[in-house]
């Protein structure tokens, strides 16, 4: 990592509902769901999603459901492993100025992950910024999961 990358965490408040099954995650194991609020405004392509609670369940192995009260879209998705279990459940956005685009999905105890592919959209705002910013590299933000009661 660059000296000039800054990394900002941010903890939202988010509610993790029900998990299928306790063995490594794999993208079929989220067709039960996870119920998160999200703070703030993020994208995935052409789409904009407002702040509000959100569904996150898989529709297939590699499509990843967000299903919001009014709004939703699907991801494009793979699995991926960590070395180490995350020690809270997150959803990982990368943020370039004031856009949010999802990129990871953690579940808290898994050292499997969902890593969210990389719309066109987000690509060409990707180079935009950074051709406008050369010292400036994308920024992470990050929506804690706790367990519901």
């Amino acid at each position: 990592m660059t000296p000039h990358r800054q990394t900002l965490t941010f903890f939202a408040a988010a509610l993790l509902a029900t998990l299928a099954t306790p063995q490594p995650i794999k993208a079929q194991s989220l067709r039960s769901f996870l119920e998160v609020t999200i703070p703030f405004n993020f994208e995935n392509g052409s789409q904009h999603l407002p702040p509000g609670r959100y569904t996150l369940r898989t529709l297939q192995d590699n499509i990843l459901q967000v299903q919001g009260d009014q709004d939703g879209t699907n991801f494009v998705v793979k699995t991926d492993q960590s070395l180490d279990p995350a020690r809270k459940g997150r959803l990982v956005f990368t943020r370039y100025g004031n856009h949010y685009f999802l990129r990871e999905v953690w579940i808290a105890g898994r050292s499997t992950y969902l890593l969210c592919r990389k719309t066109s959209a987000e690509k060409q705002l990707q180079q935009i910024i950074l051709a406008q910013n050369k010292d400036t590299a994308p920024a992470e933000q990050v929506a804690a999961l706790s367990a519901s009661h």
